[in-house]
């Protein structure tokens, strides 16, 4: 079975896939014709290129990744900062609540100091007085 129906050699991308290489658009009279060696500066290209190629490709990753670990940081700490501000108010509402409690208890106590006193003088008043008759 053949993969390619032209009876031609691979080109182009085809050939850059391998180490070897067939005569390029040559009629292939016999499928088992002699492979062309690639010599040693264009396979030295080849590597580098291909090197290269993954280095970018690599560098381009941990650029993302660098990215996207930052941009979860930065969701951290605002969902932390949210948290904090959140808890923070909820504090403060208590103490506001408590502090008028206190207020609330020091103006009851006033009263209770003001009703004492005034029941107290108007019963002393009472029984000072000398009885009309």
């Amino acid at each position: 079975m053949k993969d390619n129906d032209d009876d031609t050699y691979p080109t182009g991308s085809q050939k850059d896939s391998g180490m070897l290489l067939y005569k390029e658009n040559v009629p292939n009279p016999d499928p088992f014709a002699e492979l062309k060696v690639l010599d040693d500066n264009h396979l030295k290209l080849r590597v580098q290129s291909l090197f290269e190629e993954r280095n970018a490709n690599l560098k381009r990753l941990i650029e993302d990744v660098f990215s996207v670990v930052t941009e979860i940081s930065d969701i951290i700490q605002q969902t932390t900062t949210i948290q904090d501000e959140l808890t923070l108010d909820a504090y403060n509402r208590e103490v506001q609540v408590i502090q008028q409690m206190e207020s609330d208890q020091k103006r009851m106590r006033d009263q209770v100091v003001r009703f004492v006193h005034a029941t107290s003088t108007s019963f002393a008043e009472i029984f000072q007085q000398e009885p009309s008759v």
